[in-house]
């Protein structure tokens, strides 16, 4: 997750900009709801720049739905958000097969690693049974008043954009996006691409 009070690209905060790269971490614990909004909250701190209030955020995947959560239960608190590959929108989609060949190798270990982490213990089968699913987050995507934008791949294996339509319809800050050739981790599959989306948007003005 990135977190950072100036509009500039995602992860690439140019000097003078203020910008905070974190991890979610706790993936399995039974307190995963709470621990995250914690440490989201430390990390909106950290990153506020002098007389912000609000910070723009990207993030992945499960830790969105933290996001989408506690920006919709304090609006305040956020400016834009960016969702890449995001989750939580009442049903869950999941098929086998493996990861794009635009992925680095040493990524899929990292992935691997973190679930070998405390409190992780089955993390795998609970992420593809669906458990791991905020029961809060569909909910907190129609109350949301941040502009948002979703980011998906034109084939993703356990993101599902056909079932973030209707959200997409039903509140108007949200915005979706599709990166072509690219299934749930646009951000390493099509990393120019997802940047300029990304950077395009959180440098747009208000709206």
């Amino acid at each position: 997750m990135w977190a950072r009070s100036s509009r500039v690209a995602a992860g690439r905060a140019p000097p003078g900009r203020a910008g905070r790269l974190a991890r979610l971490r706790h993936l399995g614990s039974a307190r995963r709801g709470a621990f995250y909004g914690e440490q989201l909250e430390r990390i909106r701190v950290a990153a506020l720049g002098p007389g912000k209030t609000s910070v723009d955020v990207v993030a992945l995947s499960l830790p969105g739905q933290c996001v989408v959560v506690a920006a919709a239960d304090h609006p305040e608190r956020f400016g834009r958000v960016v969702l890449i590959s995001p989750t939580g929108f009442g049903r869950f989609k999941g098929s086998a097969g493996r990861t794009s060949e635009g992925v680095p190798r040493e990524y899929e270990r990292y992935c691997w690693r973190t679930c070998q982490q405390p409190g992780a213990f089955r993390a795998p089968l609970a992420f593809v049974s669906g458990l791991l699913n905020d029961p809060r987050a569909e909910g907190a995507y129609g109350r949301l008043a941040s502009l948002t934008l979703l980011v998906f791949g034109d084939h993703p294996r356990f993101t599902d954009p056909a079932a973030s339509e209707a959200l997409v319809a039903a509140n108007d800050r949200l915005r979706s996006v599709t990166i072509d050739g690219a299934g749930d981790l646009p951000q390493l599959e099509r990393p120019g691409e997802t940047a300029a989306v990304v950077e395009g948007f959180l440098r747009d003005e208000p709206g």
